[in-house]
């Protein structure tokens, strides 16, 4: 799917407080589209208005009165608009509104101080401070001698979402001196006035504007197209169209010129960052977080290039199955790289299905492994009751095994006959754990182990196996069934009688295996894999997970213990 990017031929009714000559056009018309716009996305809308009409003279565009994203997502549910513009992705309760985003650009949020401020560059800890009132005066971080005055918006605005997820934290508690403002034009107009002052807005909003903003670099990144598209500043508002999952034609006609190379150099024109359908696929701790980029960054980028420019795929480090299955529910993550007791929680919550895994040397499986110091003493699971033990919450290997091994050998609660349990954040700090003598035994998946081995000989010369697991596959691509190229069905339900956008895959999963498994055919292909540490991937099913289903059954469990219950803390 491509940026579904703008409008179709915007004949608006003019500013985002009501009127202009613009809404002059017979809502009855054939090729009349209704648009429910927000503040926040009408800059972006005026000069794709300019560029449709210009090249689309017959299709005709009305602006309703801007309101917020949820009033213009229920003008769509209701039948008032025909496409809404917003800020943000659908939340799950509009899920249930048949509609669907279509991410079209992202607008770049800036944080910016009254332009007689001379200040260039603040850290991230720096803006906390500001804005939870620890720094109130400008000399105490390298500006003059001037009162900090803190422009916020409420905690439901779009812009203020992301400020807290990104940058703030969900903790952080604002001044009661903040001066809090209810609209985007406000944030403007008092940074524009108010000497002294520090605020966010959007980069869309000041190159549409005649302001004169101080823009702030973060942590030494500027809040530049490139650094968004690059993923190096994170903080931006993603711009959409909504739309009826069974859309019209003239809908379609506007989705279409959307994807168009025209569209997207109106949106860069406009300090906007045009994105192509993001395809974000996340990885959850297996070793350390740096090892993980190292290893999957190349196959991601891979991907990426061979969907083609319309479609990006961006990886996500996230740091436990909660934050992951939370992502899954509101769609912020298509996809995810996981083991098989984690692939079991998150179906038991959200569809999903496995595409392919990495095999090595003829092996794609992995196994749990229970071990120990060699120097422990401890010769069989009986001389582990009342030792400390390492375990990974939510993995096969090292959370499921352990439980299953001890309850076949009259266990029953493992945490009441091992202890202290420490759980330990990745496999590679469980096996460390033990190596090192913080636990006498722990758990760990095995092809973590041996890759390890390679790396420290201690390992193999002072580590013993006390028992091995069932294989299950090993981490799996594993993609949200409802995962959707929206465009793909809109254009098969035309018949073909809008074009169909290039380079996008019409089966996303299908397309995503045929990639991974030709990957050893290629020299490029060859490199990325050799930096996963596979020879290949090979498909996977539902099926190949039958060892799993196994240990859940003689643990008792089924997939309605993972509803959000089964998390041990």
């Amino acid at each position: 799917m491509g940026t579904l990017g703008a409008m179709a031929c915007l004949v608006a009714c003019g500013a985002p407080e009501g009127s202009s000559s613009r809404n002059d056009v017979s809502a009855e018309a054939e090729a009349v589209l209704r648009i429910a716009v927000s503040e926040f996305t009408y800059p972006l809308m005026t000069p794709l208005a300019d560029e449709i009409a210009r090249v689309e003279p017959d299709l005709k565009v009305v602006f309703l009165p801007t309101t917020h994203s949820r009033g213009n997502i229920a003008a769509v549910h209701t039948g008032d608009a025909d496409v809404a513009v917003i800020s943000r992705m659908l939340a799950p309760e509009e899920n249930a509104y048949e509609l669907e985003f279509l991410h079209l650009a992202d607008d770049i949020l800036v944080f910016a101080t009254h332009r007689d401020t001379p200040i260039e560059s603040l850290t991230a800890e720096q803006v906390r401070g500001i804005y939870s009132g620890k720094i109130v005066n400008w000399i105490e971080i390298g500006g003059t001698d001037e009162k900090i005055v803190v422009l916020d918006r409420p905690e439901h605005a779009s812009a203020k979402r992301v400020v807290r997820d990104k940058l703030f934290g969900p903790d952080l508690q604002i001044t009661p001196d903040a001066v809090v403002l209810e609209r985007p034009r406000a944030m403007n107009t008092s940074l524009d006035s108010i000497e002294g002052s520090i605020g966010y807005t959007t980069l869309g909003q000041i190159v549409s504007g005649s302001f004169e903003f101080n823009v702030l670099d973060i942590d030494g990144i500027s809040p530049t197209p490139k650094n968004v598209a690059d993923n190096r500043y994170m903080l931006a508002l993603q711009i959409g169209l909504v739309i009826d999952r069974h859309p019209t034609k003239k809908v379609m006609r506007l989705v279409d010129f959307a994807s168009r190379e025209t569209a997207r150099n109106v949106m860069i024109g406009s300090g906007f960052v045009p994105t192509s359908l993001n395809m974000v696929i996340a990885t959850i701790p297996e070793t350390a977080v740096i090892n993980q980029e190292d290893r999957y960054r190349p196959l991601v980028d891979h991907l990426s290039a061979a969907l083609g420019p319309r479609t990006r795929v961006t990886l996500r480090h996230l740091s436990s199955y909660d934050e992951l299955l939370e992502e899954f529910q509101l769609g912020s993550v298509n996809a995810a790289f996981f083991g098989s007791f984690v692939y079991a929680l998150t179906r038991g919550v959200v569809e999903v299905d496995p595409i392919a895994r990495p095999e090595r040397d003829g092996v794609s499986e992995y196994r749990g492994l229970i071990f120990t110091r060699q120097d422990s003493g401890v010769e069989d699971w009986k001389d582990l009751r009342g030792k400390p033990f390492s375990m990974i919450r939510n993995t096969t290997a090292a959370d499921l095994f352990p439980r299953l091994y001890f309850k076949q050998h009259g266990v029953d609660d493992v945490s009441e006959f091992v202890g202290p349990i420490s759980y330990a954040g990745s496999h590679d700090a469980s096996i460390l754990a033990v190596l090192n003598g913080d636990v006498t035994a722990g758990a760990a998946k095995d092809l973590v182990f041996q890759r390890l081995a390679k790396e420290d000989p201690r390992i193999e010369s002072e580590l013993r196996i006390l028992a091995e697991s069932q294989p299950v596959p090993d981490n799996a691509l594993v993609i949200r069934r409802n995962v959707v190229f929206p465009c793909f069905g809109c254009h098969q339900r035309l018949d073909g009688e809008a074009a169909a956008i290039d380079d996008s895959p019409a089966d996303l999963p299908a397309r995503l295996r045929e990639e991974l498994l030709a990957l050893e055919d290629s020299p490029d292909g060859r490199e990325v894999l050799a930096r996963l540490g596979a020879d290949r991937f090979v498909a996977t099913t539902h099926a190949d997970y039958d060892n799993l289903y196994l240990m859940l059954e003689a643990l008792g469990m089924s997939f309605s213990d993972f509803r959000g219950t089964y998390v041990e803390r």
